[in-house]
């Protein structure tokens, strides 16, 4: 399992994950509102759907800003945009899409495994290493004063 290298990164795949779940849901919610108005052909259902599609546009619009950022960063593939590359031979989709299995996983485990490539990530930061700090008062032999090198004519 690998750590992301920067919080900036962690960051955008998390806001980029959210609002492509709420677009999904927000899809859902307009191809309802439109069988609303269809059948109901009142001016309020009407309302209803333009302000479910408004919704639809701008998750679509803020998810497509923060996901321009989110790379693997083994195999620099986009994670959450669309990219027609070829999928891992063992990648999994959910509800019929690769970003949507990402998304969730990266939201509900913070865990998520890249489609391309195959390996595992973390969206948590990696474990401090402790600091030994500069060695002091070490004597450094080379390897010629050590005598296992022959001398120079």
């Amino acid at each position: 399992m690998h750590y992301t290298r920067r919080p900036g990164m962690a960051r955008a795949i998390r806001i980029s994950s959210l609002f492509l779940i709420l677009n999904r849901f927000a899809v859902l919610a307009l191809l309802a509102g439109i069988g609303y108005a269809w059948y109901e052909r009142s001016e309020q259902s009407y309302w209803i759907t333009l302000t479910t599609g408004l919704v639809c546009i701008f998750t679509w619009i803020v998810c497509a800003f923060w996901s321009a950022r989110c790379r693997c960063q083994l195999c620099m593939a986009p994670l959450l945009s669309r990219a027609k590359c070829n999928e891992h031979h063992n990648a999994k989709k959910s509800f019929g899409s690769y970003r949507t299995r990402l998304a969730l996983a990266a939201l509900i485990i913070s865990r998520f495994r890249c489609y391309f490539c195959g390996e595992e990530f973390t969206l948590e930061q990696s474990p401090k290493k402790p600091d030994r700090g500069p060695v002091k008062d070490r004597y450094v032999t080379t390897i010629r004063r050590s005598g296992s090198l022959p001398k120079k004519d």
